[in-house]
């Protein structure tokens, strides 16, 4: 079961960008039934939302695709340091995966890839994904979302977390104890902080082998596709990711 705290309601900020954009409507999709990785050479496909999963190696991002899309096929090459992008099948939206910025022989590579992918001119939902830890912070989490969202020059800049893999007694600590202010407070990345966080529990089925993918529920679906912050991204409002 997914845990759900709604401390905040969040509205969905339409952004007045400071950059010279002409936004246009997203063209129709003729591959919304591709799930293949598309090379980093080639432009990724138009879509109406970009839903971008970020984050370290292990936090959880390919699991979080593969169960949206019910399909084993989101998972990084480590050793190659790009990204991936996924079409949904039904819905006109593509996931993007991008690489840990935490490994020093991949990290420029990985930032390029990170770059490419936020220059799609459109709307974007940004979760960065990180493991639990022990609801410890680790820093290489917070440099990875302070990096990533200095390279987006606009005003204001929306952003959710997902906190994964959470034991119960570390979901009872933040749900009962009602630590999530206290949480937010430790995964401020720089001048960035959010509220918009969810937590996804540890599936001892998946780590044993005996499933594959996370039953979202409902309230789950509804944040990730609704109550989730985004934004419009113009393309060249996107510094360079280093």
């Amino acid at each position: 079961m997914v845990i759900f705290l709604r401390f905040f309601r969040v509205c969905t900020i339409v952004l007045l960008s400071a950059c010279s954009w002409d936004p246009q409507p997203a063209a129709a999709s003729s591959d919304k039934a591709t799930l293949t990785p598309q090379a980093p050479e080639i432009p990724l496909p138009k879509k109406a939302e970009y839903w971008l999963f970020a984050g370290n190696p292990g936090s959880g991002k390919s699991t979080i695709i593969n169960s949206l899309l019910k399909k084993e096929l989101a998972g990084i090459d480590a050793a190659s340091g790009k990204l991936e992008f996924y079409s949904d099948p039904i819905e006109d939206r593509g996931y993007i995966e991008t690489p840990g910025l935490d490994d020093i022989k991949n990290r420029a590579q990985a930032a390029k890839e990170i770059e490419k992918a936020l220059k799609q001119n459109g709307k974007y939902r940004i979760f960065f994904v990180i493991e639990s830890n022990g609801l410890r912070t680790r820093p290489a989490d917070l440099d990875t979302i302070k990096i990533i969202l200095d390279a987006i020059n606009l005003p204001n800049i929306e952003y959710n977390i997902i906190v994964n893999k959470l034991t119960i007694p570390e979901l009872e600590k933040v749900v009962i104890e009602n630590n999530v202010r206290k949480l937010a407070k430790s995964l401020k990345a720089g001048r960035y902080e959010t509220y918009n966080i969810r937590f996804i529990p540890l599936n001892m089925d998946m780590r044993q082998g005996n499933k594959n993918f996370i039953e979202f529920e409902p309230e789950m679906m509804e944040f990730l596709s609704q109550s989730s912050v985004s934004m419009q991204i113009p393309q060249n409002c996107i510094k360079t990711v280093n």
